[in-house]
């Protein structure tokens, strides 16, 4: 595998996460974490905190595919040996974990490679509201993942309601938004363990 594939191609970078090419072979391991209503396809294993709870998927309803295996359990404490996955698949899910470096160790741990999605930290202190349960931002920078953690005085409700007035309100602007510029909001981070973080106060 290697981390320069497709994904990074500027026509593909940015298309769907499920349809990405990771050029995976039929019997690696992937284990999904957190992939709630919408598991990664190609996924084995998902690790979910929340079986009952959807309060962090909006609402949604947890939703297993087919042949996945469903592991109730915390992403800082990955019931895996060394080394088990070929691949970890995390898509918005950082922005929830509250104890991140702690799980970003464990992803380390038990996996050869690592795919992440995740809200540009700059982007989410205006857009995200309170109920979302974002507890940390993200910036992706030269190759290290810098992690703050948000209190409730980083929230802007005002922001928050004008862009989802937009965002949800109006197709076109979701359409553009979510598809065309999705670069400008979202971080795409694919690469082989270990993932090099640090966390700023």
């Amino acid at each position: 595998m290697n981390t320069s594939i497709k994904l990074f191609k500027p026509e593909l970078a940015y298309a769907g996460l499920h349809n990405l090419d990771f050029t995976l072979n039929k019997n690696d391991l992937v284990l999904d974490i957190g992939g709630g209503q919408n598991t990664f396809p190609r996924a084995n294993i998902v690790l979910e905190k929340f079986s009952d709870d959807n309060s962090q998927r909006l609402g949604r309803d947890l939703s297993i595919r087919e042949g996945q295996q469903l592991i109730i359990g915390d992403a800082d404490n990955i019931p895996f040996p060394d080394k088990h996955f070929r691949m970890v698949f995390s898509s918005h899910v950082f922005e929830h974990i509250e104890n991140l470096p702690k799980a970003i160790d464990e992803i380390n741990r038990v996996s050869e490679y690592c795919f992440a999605a995740f809200p540009k930290g700059d982007f989410d202190r205006f857009v995200a509201k309170r109920t979302w349960g974002h507890v940390n931002f993200l910036w992706w920078l030269d190759g290290v993942l810098f992690i703050k953690k948000r209190t409730q005085e980083d929230f802007s409700d005002f922001f928050s309601s004008v862009q989802h007035s937009l965002w949800h309100g109006n197709y076109h602007y979701n359409e553009h938004f979510e598809s065309l510029e999705r670069d400008v909001w979202e971080t795409r981070l694919f690469v082989k363990t270990p993932l090099l973080y640090k966390v700023i106060k």
